[in-house]
């Protein structure tokens, strides 16, 4: 049998003799990674001999008859131009189907040449000795390992004329940005209006809003007793949540959010902070709410069972642009203890937003490289919150006739508890109610965006 393989390499065959190969040598094999056959070190003859044998019996094709002994050179021919110590060495470097390779690197020792439309290397006259030889493209990667030798020997006034392999590595961009993944809070009323979002990553679109974009004038309480009839008063005592509720934030952003709904909007309108996306972009909770949306092995969020952006990839053999959306829970901002106004409890995100309602995930950049075995993407998180009460609210944050606030069931306070702190809660909250539903005070819908760039192996899906 010939110990030379037969073009066009069968790339199938190939595969299944490296899998072969590397299960019977799991010595080679270091943290997944497989440790290539020299193909030119003696000690691994046998090495290279057990390949060709897997190679050929997964049905590659060998050469008919044996090969030259000299090494590596395929060939060789009388060089009439050479000095008495030189030979001429000509690299041919094709792909796995025996096509000549165009515009590859081709080094031997010191010495380097750019292949031709052909493939072809030609360096001329060289010193007649042994080179190390490899040959090396952008965006693809080496072939025929154990199969092509990387030196090349120059006799004497004769021309040596050796092969080496490359393949174009697998390469994905992202066509054009589109929604990779959606998230809602789920709501047993039905929508109460829809709003406009104009100014969206994925373009102008429709946002269905709950009973807490619900406004007007006049409207009794549901629940709990009323704590004003001056605007100003009311005013200031939800202003007092502040007090509590942001005394740890970075930033004035509570303060600028608040002093936009005392403006008593006519209608519900889109606000937005840039130092809101800071704080968000800062979040434990919405850091695990990204990577659970990825869900990439290595992340807070791999969760294999699920299918997530990660595995609807891998799916897809890493083309993004073939792939549709997933869909996640949304995060709450609601890190931290309320007794001691710790986390998000007091940096300003549970009073300006807590649950989340709704998140849409936009890929706004992608990169694929089957090479590297690795992707890069970046994601915008487009996140949108009421800021407004309803009924519900009212009946778990505000005054309570019964005299036992939901604040005293849910959060442990004790049931005797008349401190000013749990006073400024109930009535900050109640104020709030009666300013958007019996002063017309027109809640907002308040837009983050936050974007997130990873970098994720591909190695194991």
């Amino acid at each position: 049998m010939s110990d030379r393989i037969k073009l066009p390499l069968n790339t199938q065959a190939m595969s299944q003799a490296d899998d072969e190969f590397y299960e019977h040598h799991p010595e080679l094999v270091q943290d997944g990674d497989r440790t290539p056959i020299d193909p030119s070190d003696p000690a691994q003859a046998s090495l290279r001999k057990e390949w060709m044998d897997l190679y050929f019996a997964n049905g590659g094709e060998l050469e008919a008859n044996a090969p030259s002994k000299k090494k590596p050179a395929d060939h060789t021919q009388t060089c009439l131009v050479c000095s008495e110590n030189q030979g001429l060495l000509v690299v041919n470097v094709v792909d796995e189907y025996g096509t000549p390779v165009a515009g590859a690197l081709v080094t031997a020792d010191g010495l380097q040449m750019t292949t031709d439309q052909n493939g072809i290397a030609d360096f001329g006259p060289v010193a007649a000795k042994t080179y190390n030889i490899a040959a090396s493209k952008k965006e693809f990667y080496r072939i025929g390992i154990g199969v092509y030798l990387d030196t090349a020997t120059v006799e004497p006034e004769q021309t040596a004329t050796a092969t080496l392999g490359l393949a174009p590595c697998t390469i994905f961009d992202l066509a054009k940005r589109f929604k990779v993944a959606e998230a809602w809070e789920n709501f047993a009323s039905a929508p109460k209006r829809k709003i406009t979002i104009p100014d969206s990553a994925g373009g102008p679109f429709e946002l269905d809003l709950f009973d807490d974009i619900v406004y007007g004038a006049g409207e009794p309480l549901p629940s709990g007793d009323s704590v004003g009839n001056d605007e100003a008063v009311l005013r200031d005592k939800m202003a007092a949540l502040l007090i509590l509720f942001a005394q740890n934030a970075a930033d004035d952003f509570p303060w600028r959010c608040f002093g936009a709904f005392f403006q008593k909007n006519a209608t519900v309108t889109i606000y937005s902070d840039p130092m809101l996306n800071k704080a968000i972009e800062n979040s434990v909770n919405f850091n695990a709410f990204a990577e659970r949306t990825l869900g990439a092995p290595g992340t807070k969020g791999a969760n294999p069972s699920k299918m997530r952006i990660h595995q609807w990839l891998a799916s897809y053999d890493w083309d993004i642009n073939q792939m549709g959306f997933t869909e996640v829970s949304p995060p709450a901002f609601n890190d931290g203890s309320l007794r001691k106004f710790s986390g998000d409890y007091g940096n300003g995100l549970t009073i300006l937003i807590n649950a989340v309602q709704h998140v849409l995930v936009f890929v706004d950049a992608y990169h694929y490289d089957s090479c590297q075995q690795q992707y890069t993407i970046t994601l915008i998180f487009e996140l949108y919150d009421v800021f407004g009460l309803d009924n519900d609210d009212l009946g778990k944050y505000g005054t309570s006739a019964s005299g036992v606030p939901w604040w005293v069931k849910a959060w442990g306070y004790a049931s005797d508890d008349t401190s000013v702190t749990l006073k400024t809660m109930e009535e900050g909250f109640t104020a709030w109610w009666q300013l958007q539903h019996q002063f017309n005070y027109a809640p907002m819908v308040t837009k983050s965006a936050v974007t997130k760039t990873y970098t994720i192996s591909t190695a194991a899906k």
